[in-house]
C-alpha cells in the first residue's frame, strides 16, 4: 500500500535561495559575452574597435522546431548504470518557438513531455529513504511516471562570435528557467516478480498540487545545428537540468537537495519568413551592407550594445555595464573624484564642503580657534 505523506511539502532540507542563483545568471552571461567578443580580432589602428560584422539585411528571425528526446535521471535513482533491473529508456517529445534579436542573442520558449523512470545503482553503503517506512535504497527499487512542462531560454550563438557567415554548422548555448509537473511513483520489485507501490507523487492529497508533484528547474543546453537548406535545419541538443526538488525520482533522502537530469534532443528547425536567410546564417552571396557591428568604442572591454557609457576615457576602470567605477557612490566617478572614499558633491570634485571660517585649512568642527 502506498504511504500517504502528511508532511511531504516540509522536507526539512535547507536550500540556498533560488532567486539568488536566478538573478546572477543574466549578469554572468552578459559578462561572458563581453569577454568573448572583446577578445576577437580588434583593429588596433582604429579608434572604433570593430569586433565582428554580420549581415542582417534580408534575414528572418523567427523559427519553430521540435523532435524527440531521451530523459536520463541522475538522482537517488538513475536511468543508466542501474543494478539488476537494467537501464531505463525514457523517450519524449518537445516543441519550441525561437526569436533571434540579432545573430548573437535570442530567446526561446520550449515545451516538453517525457516518460521518466529509473532504478537503483549498486551501493556498498545504502542509505535511508525518507517518508517511506523501513525502506533503504536497494537494487529492487525503481520509479516511473511522466513529466511535462515549459521553459524560457536565452540563446547565445557561439559560432557567430567568430564566424560572420557560417555555411553549414552553428553551435549555440541555451540557458534558462523552467517549470514542470510529474506523477512519479516509487515501487519495489518483489521476489515473485510483482511490483509493490511504496509512494505515489502523482496522487497524494497531502500536497498543494493534489494530483501531481512539481518543481522549477535551471538548464544549460548545447545545440549543434546542421543547415539542410534555407528553410530547414537539423539539430542535436544535449542538455543538463537542475531540479529544485528532490522527488522527481519519487525518492527523497538526506543525501541531496537538488536533483540533476539529462535530456538529449534530436529534431528539426523550420525557419519562418519570406527572406532568403535566417539570422544565424550569414549570406555570402551578397555584398555586405547594413552590417550588424559589435563594437567597443572606448575599448573598456564592454561592447557598445551593453555599454551604458560607450565614451569612457582610456584606462578608466568600469563596471560590467560599462559605467565608470564610483567607489563612494556619490555620483562622481573615481577618475574625477578627489575624495574617492568619501561622499561629496559634483561641484566640489566629489569632496564634501568643509566650513573653514578663518581659511586656515582646519575644518570649523575641528578648529578650536575658528576666527584666528
Amino acid at each position: 500500500m502506498p504511504v500517504h505523506l502528511q508532511q511531504i511539502q516540509l522536507y526539512g532540507h535547507q536550500r540556498r535561495p533560488l532567486v539568488c542563483t536566478i538573478l546572477v545568471i543574466p549578469r554572468i552571461l552578459l559578462l561572458n559575452i563581453t569577454f568573448l567578443v572583446g577578445q576577437n580580432n580588434l583593429n588596433d589602428g582604429n579608434q572604433k574597435k570593430v569586433i565582428q560584422k554580420i549581415q542582417l539585411n534580408d534575414n528572418n528571425s523567427w523559427a519553430i522546431g521540435g523532435g524527440v528526446s531521451n530523459f536520463i535521471m541522475h538522482g537517488d535513482l538513475r536511468s543508466v548504470g542501474t543494478g539488476s533491473l537494467g537501464n531505463f529508456w525514457n523517450f519524449g517529445a518537445y516543441a519550441y518557438v525561437d526569436k533571434m534579436f540579432n545573430p548573437l542573442l535570442g530567446m526561446e520558449f520550449k515545451v516538453n513531455y517525457s516518460k521518466i523512470s529509473g532504478g537503483a545503482q549498486y551501493f556498498s553503503n545504502v542509505y535511508d529513504i525518507l517518508y517511506v517506512n523501513s525502506t533503504k535504497i536497494g537494487n529492487n527499487l525503481f520509479f516511473k511516471g511522466t513529466s511535462y512542462g515549459a521553459e524560457l531560454n536565452l540563446i547565445l550563438s557561439f559560432s557567430n562570435l567568430y564566424i560572420a557567415n557560417a555555411k553549414k554548422w552553428n553551435i549555440s548555448g541555451y540557458f534558462g528557467l523552467g517549470y514542470h509537473q510529474y506523477d512519479s511513483a516509487l515501487y519495489e520489485k518483489l521476489a515473485d516478480g510483482s511490483n509493490n507501490l511504496l509512494v505515489d507523487f502523482g496522487k497524494n492529497p497531502a500536497r498543494n498540487s493534489v494530483y501531481e508533484a512539481s518543481s522549477i528547474y535551471l538548464s544549460g543546453q548545447f545545440g549543434i545545428k546542421y543547415r539542410i537548406n534555407k528553410r530547414v535545419d537539423l539539430e542535436l541538443r544535449p542538455s543538463m537540468y537542475f531540479n529544485y526538488e528532490d522527488h522527481l525520482d519519487a525518492t527523497i533522502s538526506n543525501k541531496q537537495d537538488w536533483e540533476t537530469f539529462f535530456v538529449t534532443h534530436l529534431g528539426v528547425t523550420i525557419k519562418l519568413g519570406k527572406k532568403k536567410i535566417f539570422t544565424i546564417w550569414g549570406d555570402e552571396s551578397k555584398q555586405i551592407e547594413n552590417k550588424f557591428e559589435i563594437v567597443d568604442t572606448d575599448d573598456d572591454g564592454v561592447i557598445d550594445q551593453l555599454d551604458k557609457d560607450p565614451n569612457t576615457p582610456a584606462g578608466v576602470q568600469v563596471y560590467g555595464n560599462g559605467v565608470p567605477i564610483d567607489s563612494d557612490a556619490d555620483g562622481v566617478p573615481d577618475y574625477l573624484d578627489k575624495c574617492i572614499f568619501v561622499k561629496g558633491l559634483k561641484e566640489n570634485n566629489g569632496c564634501p564642503f568643509i566650513n573653514d571660517i578663518d581659511k586656515d585649512g582646519i575644518a570649523d568642527k575641528d578648529d578650536k580657534c575658528q576666527e584666528v
